[in-house]
């Protein structure tokens, strides 16, 4: 958000502690960026169509107590048609849907 003042950035986590080491690490009470509290499901079906310019999510599993990003596949939803649609109508024409998706030790995720 420092590099484009003019944009509004939405973060959202289902954490708050995540949401504030972000602007901790990442600067974000600097800029624009409104944190919000909220399932990333819910973009696609909640937001305005066309309303974003850019969506991009972090789905890795981790887990197993360790922390190990990727341990575990990410939530089903967020692989399912029906999201990744309803993520791609939450776009303006041109944006862009990008998503993180680290799973080293289960091929199917990746799929």
């Amino acid at each position: 958000s420092l590099r484009l003042p003019d944009a509004r950035v939405e973060a959202w986590d289902l954490d708050e502690r995540a949401l504030r080491l972000a602007a901790d690490h990442f600067g974000a009470e600097r800029g624009a960026c409104v944190r919000l509290v909220r399932d990333a499901e819910e973009i696609a079906g909640e937001s305005e169509i066309g309303s974003h310019a850019a969506i991009l999510l972090d789905v890795c599993g981790v887990g197993g107590g360790r922390g190990e990003v990727g341990e575990i596949p990410p939530a089903d939803p967020f692989l399912l048609p029906r999201f990744l649609e309803g993520a791609m109508a939450a776009l303006e024409p041109g944006g862009v849907l990008a998503i993180h998706v680290a799973n080293p030790n289960k091929e199917e995720a990746l799929q």
